[in-house]
């Protein structure tokens, strides 16, 4: 498990979100609001959870996003709150507020499941620690969103977690 920030990886804007690529460990394919086909190692595991975590949120067609990338017993439901939002208020949502990425720690990995600390810095500068997990499936990483998602915790410093952004 990484715990430098990794080596040949760039970084572009989706939106207002800069998320990182490498060519050795994906995504080797990007599309409009798709990025997939991530390398089967810990680093794959960490840019899948960076582009999917901001693509499933910001992209326009979030609802393809969601349904290609992510598994987990909660998606049908975020599917449905999220649409039915949208009908009462149809504003795409700014990916500034969703913050930049700052760091990472791993929890765990194995090839068949990560669990990633995302440090995500907002415009106001404070810092919020996400967990996910990508669980590797039909041979690529997939978000899975659980049915109870843990909510973001605020944190005070990137103590702890291997500084990596790109902004």
């Amino acid at each position: 498990m990484p715990t430098a920030a990794p080596r040949g990886v760039t970084w572009s804007l989706f939106g207002a979100v800069a998320v990182p690529a490498s060519e050795e460990s994906g995504p080797a394919v990007i599309g409009e609001d798709v990025a997939r086909c991530y390398a089967r190692t810990p680093v794959g595991a960490l840019l899948a959870t960076s582009q999917i975590s901001v693509r499933y949120l910001a992209a326009d067609d979030w609802r393809k996003v969601t349904r290609l990338q992510t598994v987990g017993a909660g998606r049908d439901a975020y599917l449905a709150g999220r649409t039915e939002a949208e009908k009462k208020s149809p504003t795409n949502p700014d990916g500034g507020a969703h913050g930049q990425i700052a760091g990472f720690r791993f929890v765990t990995y194995d090839d068949s499941t990560a669990v990633v600390q995302t440090v995500w810095r907002f415009r106001d500068g404070a810092l919020q620690a996400a967990t996910t997990t990508v669980l590797w499936r039909d041979g690529d990483w997939r978000l899975e969103y659980p049915a109870d998602p843990v909510a973001p915790i605020p944190v005070g410093s990137l103590a702890g977690y291997t500084e990596w952004g790109g902004v």
